[in-house]
């Protein structure tokens, strides 16, 4: 009688395992993202009153996480990160203008391992100056070296 209450108990311990280390794969957050980086990474429809450096997305089936960089046309002194916001159900769109700067270019972007972390990413660019610079797309903030 005790050797089958043994065998019940790791049996349900065995469970208990498997269950917890599932829940913590990174499948628990949806399918893994693709990333796309480049001149080409451009949004859809352009906005007419940027002038666009490049891009960098991060999509999976659950949405996209996109940021665009460069200047606005009207005035090429002002460097501008456009946000895109992409779920099932919303699409959110914000700018951030880098005053003074110049175009704003991305450089060597965060592959990340979920949409999740894409949007929390830290991007680091340089401006048409030459400073260096990142942007925090969780709280949409610059930080510009001088």
């Amino acid at each position: 009688m005790l050797g089958g209450a043994l065998i019940l108990v790791a049996a349900v311990v065995a469970v208990v395992l498997i269950v917890t280390q599932s829940g913590s794969s990174p499948r628990a957050s949806g399918p893994p993202p693709e990333m796309s980086f480049g001149p080409t990474v451009r949004p859809v429809p352009e906005k007419e009153e940027i002038i666009y450096t490049n891009g960098w997305a991060v999509t999976n089936s659950r949405g996209r996480v996109a940021v665009f960089a460069g200047s606005e046309r009207a005035d090429h002194r002002t460097g501008v990160l456009h946000i895109l916001r992409h779920t099932p159900g919303a699409t959110l769109l914000d700018t951030v203008t880098v005053s003074g700067s110049g175009a704003v270019t991305l450089v060597s972007p965060p592959h990340p391992a979920s949409l999740a972390a894409a949007d929390r990413a830290t991007l680091p660019f340089v401006t048409a100056d030459g400073r260096r610079g990142t942007f925090n797309v969780a709280t949409e903030r610059v930080s510009l070296g001088r």
